[in-house]
């Protein structure tokens, strides 16, 4: 009875340990296959098509190329080389800076809405005859305020954009240097005549620019390491600075620069500019 006890015992032991061993390479088996089939995913990895597709696989094609954007600050600054459209004067570019303030906000991962704040000089040389012998210097500070629309299209690191906005611009100072023959001209009228005010000086009633400007802007550019961007653009003035008063009241009907005024000159703000941008 004790050794059929025993032998019974021992057969329970055995096959509780064989049991054990087996369960144990069964687990460790289920494991290895789960790591092969489905490995973790490394933070650091770069983002790609596969992954996306792992982490949600009912993402649309275009949401899985594009990780998922917060919503981004950035500071800015550049360098505009401006000048005008005019019907009526010689023109040449001048350059002037401009730094500022935006925000991106993500409407969808490939597209943002991107206002700025900006502080833009810009202006021109002008020409008033052939011979170069009187030219001024007109220098136009703005506040600026584009409405971005932005389209991003890569998932790297380096990510190129392109932009587009209406812009406001709010006239904040002008002035213009003569330059040249002014000998026909008091010390008051070639230096610093004010453009978005009247000209106490010579007792002008008006001001020869409105201080407010409307145009577009197109830009392109590229994200560096996600925090850095570059960026060159193009403004396109759209309304006529030029201020029909200050010609109607202040000029016409007479002579200006040598010739006969009839009509207020048609005069739009042009730009290129390119900026440097950090984002947080």
């Amino acid at each position: 009875m004790k050794n059929t006890f025993l032998i019974g015992l021992a057969l329970s032991l055995f096959v509780c340990f064989n049991t054990s061993a087996k369960s144990k390479k069964s687990n460790e088996a289920a494991v290895a296959d789960t790591t092969k089939k489905a490995p973790l995913i490394d933070p650091e990895q770069a983002f790609d098509e596969a992954t996306a597709k792992e982490r949600n696989p009912e993402l649309k094609k275009e949401d899985q190329l594009y990780e998922p954007r917060e919503v981004m600050l950035e500071v800015h600054a550049g360098l505009n080389m401006s000048t005008y459209s005019s019907d009526y004067h010689q023109t040449d570019y001048r350059f002037g800076p401009v730094i500022g303030i935006g925000a991106d906000f993500p409407i969808k991962n490939i597209f943002s809405i991107a206002p700025e704040l900006n502080i833009s000089v810009i202006g021109s040389q002008i020409k008033y005859d052939v011979e170069n012998k009187l030219s001024a210097k007109e220098r136009l500070t703005y506040l600026e305020i584009p409405l971005y629309a932005r389209w991003q299209f890569s998932h790297n690191q380096s990510k190129p954009f392109i932009a587009v906005a209406p812009t406001l611009g709010i006239g904040l100072g002008g002035k213009r240097h003569y330059d040249g023959d002014t000998r026909l001209m008091t010390e008051e009228e070639a230096e610093k005549v004010p453009l978005f005010a009247p000209n106490q000086d010579t007792e002008e009633q008006s001001a020869i620019y409105k201080k407010a400007d409307f145009g577009f802007k197109l830009k392109a550019g590229v994200y560096v390491k996600t925090k850095w961007a570059v960026s060159i653009g193009y403004q396109l003035g759209i309304a006529n600075i030029c201020n029909s008063d200050y010609f109607e009241k202040d000029i016409i009907p007479g002579y200006f620069n040598d010739r006969v005024i009839k009509v207020a000159p048609s005069v739009k703000n042009s730009n290129i500019f390119a900026t440097y941008s950090y984002y947080w």
